[in-house]
C-alpha cells in the first residue's frame, strides 16, 4: 500500500491487487468491453461484455461501481463467462425506478482465455 498527499491534511491510499495473468495495466489492451444495449428499467441501458476475438472464448472480470445519489457508493466484482465473439448481458446501468434509484458503472478489470 502507498500512501499519497493530495493536499496538506489529505492522505490516500492506494492498494493494488494483481490478478496473476489477467492483470493488465492498459485497459484498452482487453479483447473484452462493456458495451450498450437497450433500455431497461425505463431510464438505463443494458451492459453487455462483448468479445472482441472471435477465436476463443473468456472468462471475464467487471467492477461494478454503484452509486445512490444522496446515499454513497460501493463497488464489488463478477466473473463472466464470454464465448469467442459473443456478448454476455452483465446487467442494467440504474436500478428499478424508485425515488434515488442507484445507478451502476460497469468495467473490464481482467480477463483470461478458456
Amino acid at each position: 500500500m502507498k500512501k499519497f498527499k493530495i493536499f496538506p491534511g489529505v492522505t490516500f491510499l492506494v492498494c493494488i491487487i494483481i490478478f496473476g495473468s489477467t492483470y493488465k495495466k492498459d485497459l484498452s489492451s482487453f479483447k473484452n468491453s462493456i458495451v450498450s444495449g437497450n433500455k431497461c428499467n425505463n431510464f438505463g441501458f443494458e451492459q453487455y461484455i462483448q468479445n472482441g476475438d472471435g477465436s476463443a472464448a473468456y472468462s471475464v472480470t467487471i467492477r461494478v461501481d454503484q452509486s445512490t445519489p444522496g446515499v454513497g457508493s460501493s463497488q464489488f466484482q463478477k466473473v463472466f463467462q464470454v464465448p469467442a465473439g459473443g456478448r454476455t448481458y452483465a446487467g442494467c446501468s440504474i436500478s428499478a425506478v424508485a425515488t434515488n434509484p442507484p445507478t451502476y458503472t460497469y468495467t473490464v478489470i481482467g480477463e483470461s482465455k478458456l
